[in-house]
């Protein structure tokens, strides 16, 4: 897809995904800024539920502004797939830019979606995660 090319230094973006057992869909539980945070949840999540298995994927991560605050910043994520099996493409601090890029795929055809987040938010009420203590 075009936008991952488009600019080769840009940052990386971490979505994290959680799965239980060996099968079954993987929905995007936390987007976060560094392999250290994807690996904490990663801590967090084994010890309060083992039946779950955290992975997480880097996507593009077109930033507005290098000097931009990352907890609770806003981003939002363009994917492909189910809501609660997605593929991510790319994140943008825009979202304009985001929405243009899912317009863009949608006229060829690609199956194209935008959530929008906060960085460092547990997303998955189902299985509910106080990362503050």
């Amino acid at each position: 897809m075009f936008w991952r090319r488009q600019r080769p230094s840009l940052p990386d973006c971490y979505l994290v995904y959680a799965r239980r057992g060996h099968e079954g869909d993987e929905p995007l539980v936390e987007v976060v800024a560094t392999e250290e945070e994807a690996l904490a949840i990663d801590a967090m999540v084994r010890e309060r539920y083992p039946e779950l298995e955290i992975r997480w994927e880097t996507v593009p991560w077109h930033r507005a502004k290098e000097s931009l605050e990352v907890n609770g910043h806003v981003v939002h994520v363009v994917f492909t797939g189910a809501p609660d099996n997605v593929i991510g493409l790319a994140a943008f601090d825009d979202r304009d830019a985001a929405d243009r890029i899912v317009e863009e795929g949608r006229a060829r055809g690609d199956d194209l979606h935008r959530r929008t987040v906060t960085m460092g938010q547990w997303l998955n009420d189902e299985f509910p995660l106080n990362k503050n203590g």
